[in-house]
């Protein structure tokens, strides 16, 4: 199995907690959770980065390498496929179950390879594994077609539309081992 790491372009650092006041007495108090603006549940940033596992997707149109990005529920910012550990399937397995779901994609794992990063979302810290994922059907209906925007593009442009630092790095990283050895590294 191949493991590609890539490095965050976030440095270490401790930022302060979150402080919330309270509406009724105005006093303050340090929050390590809460409700942020996406709806997610939100982290200290000095906090571990939560684990999220998602695919790179990709296929060949008229020859071309193409890949699939999809729009967040929430931000409309362009991303792949990705969420939490599904329990009783496994991080590779999960990552394609997120596809369908989300992206309306099925297929299989190409390759062996993965490839891992730190997202600096401003929810908190992803710590992110992809999987590349050649795309067998794009399906018309999927669960969450009516939340979401989904392009296939090339790779330039995928980098353009990604909004995370972190993705563009692993697409370029995955885009170049790729492009070498199409049948082997996925």
């Amino acid at each position: 199995m191949t493991c590609v790491r890539v490095k965050g372009v976030a440095q270490k650092r401790t930022l302060p907690t979150i402080t919330k006041t309270s509406a009724k007495t105005g006093a303050k108090s340090g929050a390590k959770t809460g409700a942020g603006k996406t709806g997610h549940k939100q982290v200290a940033k000095s906090q571990k980065p939560r684990k999220q596992y998602g695919v790179l997707p990709y296929l060949y149109i008229g020859g071309k390498l193409r890949v699939v990005v999809i729009t967040s529920r929430t931000n409309a910012n362009w991303i792949f496929p990705k969420g939490r550990r599904i329990p009783g399937l496994s991080r590779p397995d999960g990552a394609l179950q997120e596809a369908r779901e989300e992206a309306g994609l099925t297929g299989r794992r190409g390759g062996k390879m993965k490839l891992r990063g730190i997202v600096d979302h401003p929810d908190g810290k992803i710590d992110l594994t992809l999987y590349p994922m050649r795309v067998d059907k794009l399906l018309k209906r999927w669960p969450e077609a009516h939340q979401r925007k989904r392009a296939i593009v090339s790779v330039n442009k995928a980098a353009r539309l990604l909004t995370f630092s972190t993705s563009k790095q692993m697409l370029r990283t995955w885009a170049k081992k790729h492009r070498k050895d199409p049948g082997k590294k996925g």
